[in-house]
This record gives structure tokens, C-alpha cells and sequence, in this order.
């Protein structure tokens, strides 16, 4: 019987930012009003925590629960669903996996974002990032169609990647209106119709969801990427329950979500040529 491989993607939910130790961030950080810490203070704690991130996210907590035996997460922060596609076939164009039982399970970042290869590597943007992305968004007729037309035509390529290699795939979107409406547009068996709603809350409202959102930032803390990939499974297990197994207490585990950089591969075939 082969071993059950869990690929995750996504954005900055995927790579499970918000799983800050407490021990880390100084007291004047955690003293200050909610919403002003500095965007520098920020980075510095970002990466003092990024293995952290990477180990506490929804992905492993759900690959246990499913019961499998490896979770690859490719969730990168600020990804946008056309770079995590990219990365993914420039990662794995000839791999196959043909050792293990693959399900991949792919939270969709906001339809909005986009991405190109910039600097021998993928570039994504947000809407609000630069020149780049808001012309965009200006040439846009329609706001509402035109992002989804875009991150459907990339959820087709996963699932024609997925069906020539016989890989199990499963996508949603962690708004539920979005989702909804994302499988109204196209409606795709492998859409997970999912109970989750994640939504960021106003930072007026950010003591009351507090167990939830890190004290950081506005992603989900430890407590809340449980709350989620209880969700999830719980979702797969009423829509996908040939891919549930007996659950696990422990799991291996790999993080590859930052894109390659083709730099040196560029620069030996200038040599060459």
C-alpha cells in the first residue's frame, strides 16, 4: 500500500503566519495599540517565527487528522493563485510522485492578486502593491468576473495536471461568499463547499476574536489554525471521505513555498552561449 502524501497551497494562511511565540515579540510591541505596530517591527518578528509558522499552520494539523503520512505545504505569504501555480509546475514539472497517494488541498488566495516572473524568479502582487498590479485592476471592466475568469483558468490547469498524474485535488476559497460564488461561475467537483468563513476582522473588533487572530497581525493564532483545519476535515469528511484515514499524532513534514530563483541556471547558459 502506498504511503499518503498531503501537497498544500495557498498564501499566507497556507504557510500558517500568525503562529507568533509569545516569547519572541517584546513587551512594548505587545503594549502597543492594536493596529500601529510598525511594519519593521513586524518583519523582524516574521522572521524570527517562520519555522514556527511552517510547523503550526492548518496543513500538518490537518495531514494528522486525516491520517497521512507527509505533508508537502507550498503556501507562500502574499501568493497569488497564478504564482502558486508556477511555482508549483516549475517545482515539480516531471515529478510524479509515483511512491505515494497524493491529495492536494489548495486554499485559494484573494482572485485579485497576480504574479509574473521578475528578476528570474515569480513576482506576486497584491492590488494595493505598486503601479504594476493597480493598472491591473484599472483596466478591469469588471471588477466582480474578471479576477474569478483569471483564478479559474488556473484551477482548470491544477486539475488537469492533477488528472494526467493521477493525483486527488481539492480547492476552496476561505470566504464562504466567495466560494459560493466561485462555484457558481464554475461549478467543479473538486470545489470544496466548505463551512469555514474566514474573514479578517476590523481592528475595532479585534479584541473580540482575540483566541482566534495572533496579537501581531490579522492572521489566525495557533487556536484559530485549529479552529480551521477543523474545518477543513470535517468539510472533506462530508464531501471526500475516501480521503480520510486513521488520524495520527505525528507527521513529517516539508515547507517549500518560496519560489525558485533561476538566476544561476541563467547565468551558466549565458556562459555558454
Amino acid at each position: 500500500m502506498k504511503k499518503k502524501l498531503l501537497i498544500t497551497m495557498g498564501c499566507s494562511l497556507t504557510e500558517g503566519v500568525g503562529c507568533y511565540d509569545i516569547n519572541t515579540i517584546p513587551k512594548r510591541l505587545l503594549e502597543t495599540p492594536k493596529g500601529e505596530i510598525k511594519f519593521e517591527n513586524f518583519w523582524q518578528i516574521y522572521n524570527l517565527n517562520l519555522e514556527r509558522f511552517h510547523e503550526r499552520g492548518w496543513p500538518n494539523r490537518l495531514g494528522k487528522k486525516l491520517g497521512y503520512d507527509k505533508v508537502l505545504n507550498l503556501g507562500y505569504g502574499g501568493s497569488s493563485t497564478s504564482g502558486q501555480v508556477k511555482n508549483f509546475i516549475d517545482k515539480y514539472s516531471s515529478e510524479m510522485f509515483t511512491d505515494w497517494e497524493v491529495l492536494i488541498v489548495f486554499m485559494l488566495p484573494e482572485p485579485t492578486r497576480i504574479s509574473f516572473y521578475i528578476d528570474n524568479q515569480i513576482r506576486n502582487y497584491i492590488p494595493q502593491q505598486g503601479p504594476l498590479p493597480k493598472a491591473y485592476i484599472e483596466s478591469i471592466n469588471n471588477i466582480k468576473y474578471d479576477p474569478l475568469l483569471e483564478q479559474i483558468f488556473y484551477i482548470k490547469t491544477m486539475e488537469e495536471v492533477c488528472k494526467n498524474r493521477n493525483f486527488n485535488f481539492i480547492y476552496f476559497n476561505h470566504s464562504l461568499k466567495l466560494n459560493i460564488f466561485l462555484n457558481k461561475l464554475y461549478p467543479s467537483d473538486n470545489n470544496l463547499v466548505q463551512s469555514l468563513n474566514y474573514e479578517r476582522p476590523d481592528v475595532n473588533d479585534w479584541d473580540t476574536n482575540l483566541d482566534f487572530f495572533s496579537p501581531i497581525c490579522l492572521h489566525p493564532s495557533e487556536f484559530g489554525y485549529e479552529a480551521i483545519s477543523k474545518f477543513i476535515y470535517t468539510d472533506i469528511y462530508n464531501q471526500f471521505p475516501q480521503y480520510i484515514g486513521t488520524p495520527k499524532d505525528e507527521i513529517d513534514w516539508e515547507w517549500n513555498g518560496e519560489p525558485m530563483n533561476y538566476t544561476d541556471l541563467i547565468e551558466s547558459i549565458e556562459k555558454i552561449i
